[in-house]
């Protein structure tokens, strides 16, 4: 497992928070201060979020999941691609099941709740850079069945063109359009498919939408 300095005086860990103003220029700062973290900037959107990310390579990016031009899922997605080592921790407002999975399919390893970041902010910084997972208690509390605990239903990883995939045969384009948008064969997309089939277990198209509803890449 990968550990860090989390937070001395000799290694403090760089944050980038990407939230609204309110948080991003009020409340996160002198929280970061406070529990000994140090900020590595400030983006307004998602896609300066990525940018920053891959200029900057912060230890841990604080994103909100709903962001302008990218939501909080896409700018993980692309966050992982551009700084692999960057960790991601998403802030929401909603704890339904779906939202909190679909950051954690899109490679984020922290989900806390807006009305937690006072108790949970600092906690799931460290955690996630120390190679955990953490979510709101609250999240684990209420949504989650006791009967099912949250590694049996964390979602199965995809690659970002698999997700490109599923979230496009999921709203109902067929594999030439697919194929036409992603600038890939046919025969590609096919093979894509396929992939995720076996690694979801699932083998209909109606299935993939289920799936891609519950992860939170299509609206119902």
């Amino acid at each position: 497992m990968r550990q860090r300095s989390l937070g001395t005086p000799e290694m403090r860990l760089r944050i980038l928070l990407a939230v609204d103003p309110g948080l991003g220029r009020g409340v996160l700062p002198p929280l970061l201060e406070r529990h000994g973290f140090m900020l590595a900037g400030i983006a307004s959107d998602g896609s300066e979020a990525v940018g920053l990310c891959g200029k900057l390579r912060p230890d841990a990016a604080v994103i909100d999941f709903s962001m302008p031009v990218m939501n909080g899922a896409a700018t993980a997605a692309a966050i992982g691609r551009v700084s692999p080592k960057t960790d991601i921790v998403v802030l929401g407002d909603r704890s339904e099941a779906h939202y909190v999975l679909g950051a954690l399919q899109a490679g984020a390893k922290g989900y806390v709740l807006k009305d937690s970041i006072r108790t949970d902010f600092a906690a799931a910084i460290r955690s996630v850079c120390s190679g955990g997972v953490y979510l709101s208690q609250r999240i684990t509390g209420e949504r989650f069945a006791a009967d099912q605990p949250l590694p049996a239903l964390l979602p199965v990883p995809l690659t970002a063109r698999e997700r490109q995939v599923l979230q496009l045969t999921a709203e109902g384009h067929t594999s030439l359009e697919t194929a036409r948008r992603l600038g890939i064969s046919r025969a590609t997309v096919d093979s894509f498919r396929n992939r995720i089939m076996v690694k979801l277990g699932i083998h209909r198209n109606s299935g993939l939408v289920r799936y891609a509803i519950r992860m939170g890449l299509i609206e119902p």
